[in-house]
């Protein structure tokens, strides 16, 4: 990994290079194992030496070897080159992007703080019939939430939060949050417990948030009543935000 093994990729990159002084021929498979070891410890600049070194060796790149660049590119905030190979390079030399490609181009928008490029990601996904998945809803809720379209957010979602997962729903909730909509964060919480989706303490804290920055004291004692119910423990956060409505409501016993 690259915490046990941090100059991985090095070894890699330099046994690339004595195969090619060594004339040995290169391989596709040596040439994206030497992209994926890039990959795994971040090194997203390398990762793009060893993709230019493929191309002058004449070595044909696939999905996989892509996916492994952009997916470094990703880890490396690099959303620009990440859109650029996946909808320029991929499409110019007729490598069909799958559903990992796009969700690695949609994480690296969200990294970026780009949440309306994650959306013309999501749309490209659409236009060529790939799937959905969980990690595609997922990270393109984490990238909504960091900007103020809380509507697109929810709309990833659905009726159904069982197949979107609890970090794309924590995601959304945060997204409510920080937009001060409180009344649709009841309503994804209410969603989720009639999905038999049981919300998580972040889930709890996001929308007694949301109540809080609304006004709602009540509504934040009921939510800390019903997450005790339900098993979890009130913390921190939950209790700053539940005094902080109470407090600004003027109830203080």
């Amino acid at each position: 990994t690259a915490r046990t093994r941090p100059d991985h990729w090095a070894h890699v990159l330099k046994l690339w290079a004595s195969m090619q002084e060594a004339k040995v021929r290169n391989s596709l498979v040596a040439a994206t194992a030497a992209v994926s070891s890039c990959e795994k410890d971040h090194q997203w600049s390398k990762a793009m030496l060893a993709m230019e070194i493929m191309q002058r060796s004449s070595v044909e790149t696939n999905e996989v070897s892509q996916n492994a660049l952009i997916s470094a590119l990703e880890k490396g905030r690099q959303w620009q080159q990440a859109l650029s190979n996946c909808f320029g390079w991929m499409q110019q030399h007729v490598i069909r992007a799958d559903a990992v490609t796009n969700n690695a181009a949609i994480s690296a928008c969200s990294r970026g703080q780009e949440w309306a490029s994650s959306l013309l990601v999501l749309e490209e996904m659409s236009h060529n019939y790939i799937a959905q998945t969980k990690i595609t809803r997922g990270a393109t809720v984490a990238a909504l939430s960091q900007g103020s379209s809380w509507r697109d957010a929810l709309f990833c979602i659905g009726t159904r939060p069982t197949q979107s997962g609890a970090v794309t729903c924590n995601a959304a909730m945060t997204a409510l949050e920080k937009a001060c909509q409180w009344q649709h964060a009841l309503m994804l919480l209410h969603t989720m417990l009639a999905d038999r989706f049981d919300p998580d303490l972040i889930c709890y804290n996001a929308a007694i948030s949301a109540c809080e920055k609304g006004l709602q004291w009540e509504a934040t004692l009921v939510l800390i009543k019903d997450m005790k119910l339900r098993g979890l423990q009130p913390d921190l956060i939950t209790f700053n935000a539940a005094i902080s409505a109470c407090g600004n409501a003027g109830i203080w016993e």
